[in-house]
């Protein structure tokens, strides 16, 4: 700059301008002046500090994502604003918070699950926000749930020319494809007398050569899990007169689930037995599934299915299988949430527990 000149530079040759302000421009500034004519022949400023403000941005939105259950899954929000802009995250429009199985670090910015199970599928907000506005995103979360075997093959014994089906029900999510083998080779033809079923495997007229090992073998996307059994063929039994008619049909339940209503922090327990002998075997589903949330508890013999305290992610369908040789059957209840003043914390809590129409403890 020329100072012999008669002229001094306009006021806005010494401003510093923004052309777009930017969160990152916020600091500190100081100009320094300098000149060959004086001493010293720099000059600096006072220091002045710009705080940029404004409402939340957000630098990495989560990602929707497929999951197998019983791996742990990340989902991040990057966010950045003046002032520090708040996290929170919802699944299903329910607000989350951390938990046994849920970690949420580096400011709520990441969201973490582990064991994760198909109670955890669905769609998480993550919602910022300050004095000067919001911001949210979006992600979906399916979980994969690898190959179940409901219903092993077991020991079978056929008659000869008889008809038979070898079990082997599975579920899977997605649903799994289903191979069969006998004595380790694949049945790669299926005849008119193999026939597959979502059941398991149909033999008709049976004879000596299907006799052997025969294995199920269920695959998806999650894994695969396989089940073995045998098939012996016998003699004909023969006819004896007897004055007692045998029983032919299927389980006969004297004890099943029945719909009921209860609080959170509620115990429940639903019951599934039958008289039969031998007994049959027991199993349950929930929702339609055999994924069950982490505080459903189910004895061994599959006759008791019990909930310590009721949340919201044991509300649903249940059902109780029974299968003998004759039939499968079944019976369904529902679990459905009593409103109350608060959802948390019930208002009365019975000490004395009564039993429903079907056994079960309410």
């Amino acid at each position: 700059m020329d100072f012999n000149s008669d002229s001094l530079p306009e006021d806005s040759d010494w401003d510093l301008k923004f052309e777009s302000v930017r969160y990152d421009d916020s600091g500190e500034y100081f100009c320094v002046a300098f000149n060959n004519y004086t001493l010293p022949q720099t000059r600096t400023s006072l220091t002045a500090i710009l705080s940029v403000v404004g409402p939340p941005q957000i630098l990495e939105a989560p990602s929707s994502q497929n999951v197998i259950q019983k791996m742990s899954m990340k989902l991040v929000c990057r966010v950045e604003g003046h002032p520090i802009p708040v996290v929170s995250w919802y699944h299903n429009d329910m607000k989350l918070s951390a938990t046994s199985r849920i970690f949420l670090r580096n400011s709520n910015q990441e969201f973490w699950v582990t064991n994760v199970n198909k109670a955890d599928e669905g769609e998480y907000r993550c919602e910022t926000w300050n004095k000067y506005g919001n911001r949210s995103a979006v992600a979906t979360v399916h979980v994969a749930v690898p190959p179940v075997i409901l219903l092993p093959i077991g020991h079978v014994i056929a008659e000869e020319n008889s008809t038979k089906i070898l079990n082997c029900q599975v579920y899977g999510d997605p649903h799994p494809l289903v191979f069969w083998a006998k004595d380790g080779v694949p049945l790669l033809t299926i005849n008119s007398r193999l026939k597959v079923l979502d059941t398991g495997l149909k033999i008709i007229n049976i004879s000596h050569a299907d006799e052997g090992n025969y294995t199920c073998t269920a695959v998806n996307d999650a894994g695969n899990q396989s089940t073995t059994g045998v098939l012996s063929i016998e003699a004909p039994a023969k006819t004896q007169v007897s004055h007692r008619a045998p029983k032919m049909d299927g389980p006969h339940f004297v004890k099943y689930p029945v719909d009921t209503v209860s609080q959170i922090g509620e115990p429940v327990t639903f019951s599934c037995d039958t008289d039969d002998d031998p007994k049959p075997h027991i199993y349950w589903t929930f929702n339609n599934t055999v994924s069950f949330p982490p505080t459903v508890n189910i004895s061994k013999d599959g006759r008791k299915l019990y909930i310590k305290s009721m949340s919201w992610k044991e509300i649903g369908k249940y059902m109780c299988f029974a299968e003998n040789l004759q039939a499968v059957r079944n019976k369904t209840a529902h679990l459905y949430l009593r409103e109350s003043a608060t959802t948390h914390k019930p208002e009365k809590k019975s000490r004395n527990k009564s039993l429903n129409k079907g056994g079960n403890e309410a």
